[in-house]
């Protein structure tokens, strides 16, 4: 059974260093999962900033995705993998402050491939979300779209976001049946964590609002574990 983990905010981490080869393909006692996103700004092609997360179990697959992020760029080649229609609470947008999930997740990389003359390969993952059996069927291939951060291998991040309503923090999901317990702390240092009153946690949700937040500084964590 995994222990319970935590991510604060904020929860980008620096990439990871990785030294040494590989003699042989041997696979991951777990999965590793890394962000893919467009290495350039989509906006001004009237697309989508999306992103989407990458499962890798492959030793020779994780060094090389790790490689990557150290290089800076895997020189015009971009990521293709297999996908199967349904939530896994794992894939989602990374780059929405919602961390809105996806309706489908990657069950297998195909490799790294050139993205010219593919003509799927302008689409993205909102276009995926819009059309997942045409995707199932094909393959996702997003010209442009590359790995841009290691994830870990139980992805959580937290966020927040200012609304009409007060303070909205929402956060992923390490997998699906798990509840959450916010927890929150005046400071960083010495930290005095406690979930967050008058709530009965742990609680079956992926977002929470701060109607009437406490003035001064506020730190916030998210604890996850899976359901009983």
């Amino acid at each position: 059974m995994r222990r319970p983990f935590f991510k604060r905010v904020p929860w980008w981490m620096a990439g990871a260093m990785f030294v040494g080869s590989v003699a042989c393909v041997s696979v991951a006692d777990e999965p590793v999962y890394f962000l893919v996103a467009s290495e350039i700004d989509l906006s001004a092609q009237g697309r989508p900033n999306d992103s989407y997360v990458l499962p890798l179990v492959k030793a020779i697959d994780i060094q090389r995705a790790l490689q990557h992020l150290l290089d800076g760029g895997l020189n015009g080649k971009y990521i293709f993998a297999r996908i199967a229609a349904g939530a896994d609470g794992i894939n989602r947008d990374y780059l929405s402050p919602q961390l809105r999930p996806w309706s489908w997740q990657v069950t297998s990389f195909d490799g790294f491939y050139d993205a010219s003359g593919n003509e799927d390969a302008n689409g993205s993952p909102t276009f995926c979300e819009q059309s997942v059996p045409h995707y199932v069927a094909s393959g996702i291939a997003f010209r442009f779209y590359t790995i841009v951060r290691e994830l870990g291998p139980e992805p959580l991040a937290v966020s927040a976001v200012r609304g009409a309503g007060g303070v909205e923090l929402y956060w992923s999901s390490p997998g699906t049946n798990y509840v959450f317990t916010l927890e929150a702390s005046p400071s960083l240092v010495s930290p005095a964590w406690a979930p967050l009153p008058g709530v009965n946690w742990p609680q079956r949700t992926n977002a929470w609002t701060l109607s009437d937040p406490a003035a001064g500084d506020a730190y916030f964590r998210v604890r996850a574990e899976k359901a009983k």
